[in-house]
């Protein structure tokens, strides 16, 4: 049987192609989870192919079976959404041959074979490695002309040569000497269909003119959502990735700058193999810029002045004192859902309720990493807390860039009903849409259940992350407290929870990406004390501890936030008036190095003015995730409570990975 009978079909196209660096870990082995999120997030970005083990994945540093490694996990992650192409360099035809058969053992779409290196091949040289290597290849080949590298300048000429003689089994080129007229000659002479792979995503314009079908980038790797936007026209984008590239360009270490450049936009890339891991000391002095996404360098903090004094929450040395005690007697811990390899690894914003004699989970759940597209909203129900029923999906994985979030269940007129919100891109997942904007295309909705599934239902709302359930107000009225598109502090209200006469109100304003005092506070949670609505924030400037806002017209307009003593380690909380009249808040409140390694129980008895005991829930000093995945944090993860049949029951998402429930007698604390 010869090649052309049983060469794979081609599913390579044009378009903007994303050559991934490999990470390593500190040891210098493979990083695989650190790989499977990087796969996972680029992907997500809205890119047209991946390129794995190429130069930017230091194939030079890789052995035939690491290699093999990431292009299996590669196919794996990727699901179908984009073509693997594997970088299958090598100095000998014989080395390639080996590695293109494994490249389509591994289930790749294409092979991406460089120019050999070291000797310096003649064009008849070339001619005949090539052949070789079609005639005896299952997949489809990409030659790799990259004279910077190799040192070997491949003419137009000599390349039409080839791709005439070996198209279709040899299907384009990667021609990385980044000139347009390079390429324009190269599409004279090259067969109708012959891919041509050339410039810079911020380039397009120039080389489309010419005739390239699109690009295999490595900045892509750092900036996946920004490159594929470039690509597609956007001006913003295009500029910002100009510039960036004009500081890798000059760089003498180019791959070791792009990883630094990824580690400090929190892409785990780890560094180079030794002695490739050096990156001269002006270079990096060079690049500040590289540290910034989407273009938009974040406004600098207004002028704080004196902060006014805190307000008292807290009893002196109740953080100590509850590290040193043990957890309240009758505590018990359950498992909802735990992520296993080869499902959703990604499970957080845990949300409980009880009704209809059963207790109700729901949670988010992705792939890999957090707030990635394709991120969907969970649930699981439990006859006494304990025993949960196998989780199921409320709506299809979505398409496209959209992601789902869970926001809690709420109960009115008998009915059960459940809050998620979607959206398109988030910055901290995807880079800058906009200045100063988190999330694009931001709506929550409402579902009621129909039957077994959960359906849409009353109206959606426009520009609100929800923090938390709806909770109904003294007076009737319903509040779901949470955050806009642009990071403020807000909080829908109306009479009920999904009715036409909702209002959002502000809570707390945001100038230049900061709030008051130069804070960035978010995610809030509220209880009623004396007559009034207090509303606690999370605080993402550092100051470590919450702030608080209070309304005395129920919730139509709110003071100044001003901080209190009460310790956070910048994590979300809830917190919840019990059926005794006390007040009790369960979050992180860690001050130090410990952040969310410790979960606490807080306790008022003067109706939340101030909060005289803490009960260590959880604490686990060395708990980290079993997967990797970008944004998971070490700890117990964004609590939700309720009080049910003497227990208060606390769901949390450990590392961001499981779902669990505590319970604890009401009497204990």
């Amino acid at each position: 049987m010869t090649a052309s009978n049983r060469i794979k079909p081609c599913r390579v196209r044009g378009g903007l192609y994303v050559a991934l660096v490999t990470p390593f870990a500190a040891d210098e082995s493979l990083d695989l989870g650190a790989f499977r999120a990087l796969v996972e997030y680029t992907v997500g970005c809205g890119v047209d192919g991946l390129v794995v083990a190429g130069t930017t994945g230091e194939a030079h540093a890789l052995t035939p079976d690491e290699r093999a490694k990431l292009w299996r996990l590669a196919v794996e992650q990727s699901r179908g959404r984009v073509p693997v192409v594997a970088g299958t360099g090598a100095t000998t035809t014989c080395e390639a041959r080996k590695l293109i058969a494994l490249a389509a053992d591994c289930g790749c779409d294409a092979a991406m074979a460089l120019t050999p290196w070291f000797e310096k091949a003649s064009a008849e040289a070339l001619e005949s490695y090539y052949t070789e290597l079609a005639e005896s290849s299952p997949l489809p080949i990409i030659l790799y002309h990259i004279p910077s590298r190799t040192h070997l300048d491949w003419p137009v000429e000599a390349i039409a040569k080839v791709a005439k003689r070996l198209f279709p089994k040899v299907i384009g080129i990667k021609d990385a000497t980044n000139d347009a007229a390079r390429a324009a000659a190269i599409r004279k002479l090259v067969p109708p269909g012959f891919l041509i792979f050339s410039g810079w995503p911020h380039q397009r314009v120039a080389f489309a003119a010419a005739g390239a079908d699109g690009c295999i980038d490595s900045l892509s790797s750092a900036l996946p959502a920004e490159s594929a936007e470039a690509f597609a026209g956007d001006a913003r984008k295009a500029a910002y990735l100009a510039g960036v590239s004009a500081v890798l360009e000059k760089s003498s270490n180019l791959i070791a700058l792009l990883k630094a450049m990824m580690n400090e936009l929190d892409l785990p890339a780890g560094k180079p193999r030794r002695p490739h891991d050096v990156i001269p000391a002006a270079e990096v002095e060079a690049a500040p810029k590289l540290r910034f996404r989407g273009g938009g360098v974040p406004g600098a903090a207004p002028a704080a002045g004196p902060r006014p004094t805190p307000v008292r929450l807290l009893a002196p040395g109740l953080y100590e004192k509850c590290l040193a005690a043990k957890p309240p007697k009758g505590l018990r811990r359950t498992t909802i859902h735990r992520a296993v390899e080869g499902g959703y690894q990604y499970n957080h914003h845990v949300q409980i309720a009880c009704h209809g004699g059963r207790f109700w989970a729901t949670w988010s759940a992705g792939w890999v990493n957090e707030d990635s597209p394709g991120q969907v909203v969970m649930w699981a129900t439990s006859p006494d807390g304990r025993a949960w029923s196998k989780p199921r999906t409320v709506m299809d994985p979505p398409a496209d860039r959209l992601r789902w979030t869970a926001c809690g269940f709420f109960e009115e007129a008998g009915a059960l009903g459940m809050v998620a919100c979607r959206y398109r891109r988030a910055r901290y997942v995807d880079g800058d849409a906009a200045p100063h904007q988190l999330w694009e295309d931001l709506v929550t909705e409402f579902f009621r259940r129909k039957g077994s599934r959960w359906v849409r239902w009353g109206r959606a709302i426009p520009d609100l992350y929800p923090n938390e359930r709806p909770r109904q107000l003294p007076g009737g009225r319903w509040i779901i407290p949470g955050v806009n598109s642009h990071a403020e502090v807000v909080a829908a209200i109306g009479s009920s929870p999904d009715s036409r006469d909702l209002q959002l109100v502000t809570i707390a304003a945001r100038r230049d990406g900061f709030s008051v005092a130069g804070t960035k506070l978010t995610e809030p949670s509220w209880y009623e004390c004396g007559g009034k609505l207090r509303m606690l924030l999370r605080d993402d400037a550092g100051s470590r501890r919450l702030w608080l806002s209070e309304s005395a017209d129920g919730g139509s307009s709110w003071s100044t936030p001003v901080p209190t003593d009460f310790p956070d380690a910048t994590s979300k909380f809830f917190a919840m008036r019990l059926a005794d009249g006390r007040v009790t808040m369960v979050g992180n409140p860690s001050p130090d190095a410990l952040r969310r390694r410790l979960l606490a129980l807080s306790v008022s008895a003067d109706g939340g003015r101030s909060f005289m005991a803490m009960h260590k829930l959880v604490h686990d000093p060395i708990v980290k995730p079993r997967f990797a995945g970008m944004h998971k944090v070490c700890g117990f993860d964004y609590p939700n409570a309720l009080e049910h049949a003497g227990r208060l029951w606390i769901a949390h998402t450990p590392c961001k990975e499981d779902v669990e429930i505590l319970s604890v007698p009401v009497a204990r604390i």
